[in-house]
Formats: structure tokens, sequence, C-alpha cells
């Protein structure tokens, strides 16, 4: 995550705010209470409010899980290529798919998609 522009981590959920999300300083990263009055139900609300912070709070320590199991993600697939069983090239295929989607996920996180 050295190369990153975002906050550092870890964040942490505002419980007080229910859905504010700050860092260990205190800074607010970010606040979804505004978007209250457009429902009905305020207790489907709070659970969406809730999963959402959740999701944020979490960025900080998925980035770096799919950061740092790309290069294992990589050799592991050439390994796996050099064996050239079906069985391998089969495993490896399926370990190609996850890294692309996890370089995908990087990408976005530092906004180059």
């Amino acid at each position: 995550m050295s190369n990153t522009k975002f906050t550092k981590g870890p964040w942490a959920i505002h419980k007080q705010a229910y859905c504010c999300v700050t860092t260990e300083s205190g800074q607010t990263l970010a606040n979804c209470g505004s978007a209250c009055r457009n429902y009905g139900d305020i207790d489907l609300f709070r659970a969406e409010q809730l999963a959402n912070t959740n999701l944020i709070a979490a960025a900080p320590e998925l980035y770096d899980a799919l950061d740092s199991h790309e290069q294992p993600l990589r050799v592991a697939i050439n390994i796996l290529h050099r064996m050239g069983s079906a069985a391998a090239l089969e495993v490896a295929d399926e370990l190609r798919e996850a890294l692309g989607a996890s370089c995908s996920a990087l990408a976005k996180a530092r906004g180059e998609l």
C-alpha cells in the first residue's frame, strides 16, 4: 500500500455516528448520514448504512490483502504452467482469473480504471 495516495489504515467505524468512518487520528473519511431522508424504512436504511460502513472501514485491509497476494499468485501460476499436466493447467487458469480480478480491483482502488 506504500504506492497509494489514499489515507493509510486502519479505518474504524465511529459507532456514535453510525455511518462515519474515521482514521485512528479521528479524520472523517466517509459519512453517509445525509442519505437517510431518501429512505422510507429507517431500519432498512440503518442496516444498509452499517453494511456500507463496514465495507468502507475494511477497505485498507482488503487492498493490502489483494496487493500482498499478487506476486505469490504469479509464482504459483508459473509453477503450475511448467508442470504441464491438464489438472495443473486448469488450476493455473483459475488462478490467472483470480489474479486478473484482483489486479482490476486494485487498479480501480487506485483510480486507474
